[in-house]
């Protein structure tokens, strides 16, 4: 992807979520990326919600971890997808504050053993607020858009030169 009127280019990689894949995630793991980590809402009359509810617990902390053991300091901004699904604003939002919630206890982990062993925390955007995107109608799309491009530009990394061979 590449923004019009910037000097950017975005390579995106989708690593599946899928545990027969989690092996080669590593691979895919680099210094200069911006993590991406998209959840899909849950319909509340699915009668599955809080079993959905811990396993997402349960990958967002798993990507925390393995962002801040194999990128020590490295960037994550969460996005949800699916949102016409959920059934209601309200259900919606308790879905995402649910992950914030998460994301924010995580945070608080990770920031207190950096501090012990001297290592950059985990940097997640907005503190775990999920961006909300309805794929299908493309809204929060462009606000999406403009929040990678902004982040980009603001990394300290950004502008550095990248050797060739």
């Amino acid at each position: 992807w590449r923004p019009r009127a910037q000097a950017l280019t975005f390579r995106i990689m989708d690593l599946a979520g899928q545990a027969v894949y989690s092996l080669s995630h590593q691979f895919f793991l680099v210094r200069r990326g911006i993590y991406v980590l998209v959840w899909r809402a849950v319909a509340p009359s699915s009668g599955q919600t809080e079993g959905a509810m811990l396993k997402l617990r349960k990958m967002v902390v798993h990507w925390m971890d393995s962002l801040q053991l194999r990128v020590p300091g490295a960037t994550m901004v969460l996005v949800v997808t699916h949102i016409d699904c959920t059934g209601s604003d309200a259900a919606l939002n308790e879905q995402t504050e649910y992950v914030k919630t998460v994301v924010q206890h995580k945070l608080k982990m990770l920031r207190a053993s950096s501090d012990r062993i001297k290592v950059l925390p985990l940097r997640v955007l907005c503190e775990g607020e999920s961006f909300r995107v309805d794929c299908l109608r493309g809204d929060g799309i462009k606000e999406l858009r403009k929040n990678l491009i902004d982040l980009t530009l603001s990394l300290p990394w950004y502008g550095e030169q990248i050797p060739t061979a």
